[in-house]
Order: C-alpha cells, then structure tokens, then sequence
C-alpha cells in the first residue's frame, strides 16, 4: 500500500463511499465534518490505488477518521494500511493511533498488530476504539 497525500478538495469523488461508512455508525454529518476539517486544515485525506484514509490529530492521539481499502480480492483489505498509518502518525508526532469501529471482525487484525480496545458509543450506535501506543 503506498498512500500519498492528496488535496482536500479530492475528497469530493469519496462521498458516497463516506456516506455508507457514516450510516453504519448513524452519522449523516460525517462526510460534511470530514470535509470541513480537510478544508481548515484539520486532518490530512490519502490515497492509494485501492484504498483511502483521512486522518485527524487530537491532543494525545491520531485518530484515523476513515480508512477504506478496497483491495478484497488479495484479502488482505484494511490489514495493509495499518503500519503506514501508524508511521504517519508517527512523522506528524502522535504519541498513539485511533481507529473507531463497529466491524468486529476489526478485532482480530488489531489484537495482532498491539492495539488495546474499550468500548464506546458514538451517534446511540456501540463502537470499539482501539488504540495502540507509538
């Protein structure tokens, strides 16, 4: 996976990919927050040939906002982004890296890269958050 850093305003093709991650977690505001930190400079949007991220700096930690992979024939999906995420997180000075979730299949992929979770809610819909120190 290579992700490169791309302009905000190429988000706009990733809306409806977006939208259905946001009904999942009953957010219909995501990709409006989303593209409002990308435009103040508040998270950061890469991009692969197979996949996307955003991430967003919060004090303490790295939180990656979304992170879409569409690289399902080779299986190995969203596991392929997590060490660069984490290195970007790294470079940009983040003690610890975030991902929220509702997928539990997540679960197995960030128990074996040393990711910790407690449990959360976000919108009235249960979320994991895992986190893992840098």
């Amino acid at each position: 996976m290579r992700l490169r850093r791309k302009p905000a305003d190429q988000i706009v093709g990733r809306r409806e990919v977006i939208a259905r991650l946001a009904s999942t977690v009953n957010d219909p505001d995501l990709y409006d927050r989303i593209e409002k930190a990308l435009l103040n400079c508040r998270a950061f949007f890469f991009e692969s040939e197979d996949g996307f991220a955003v991430l967003r700096p919060y004090p303490g930690y790295m939180l990656a906002w979304v992170a879409i992979s569409g690289d399902h024939k080779s299986r190995i999906g969203l596991n392929a982004y997590f060490e660069e995420l984490e290195r970007l997180a790294i470079i940009a000075g983040s003690p610890a890296l975030q991902f929220w979730t509702v997928r539990r299949g997540f679960s197995r992929i960030c128990k074996q890269r040393g990711y910790h979770s407690r449990q959360s809610e976000w919108h009235g819909v249960p979320i994991t958050i895992w986190e893992k120190s840098l």
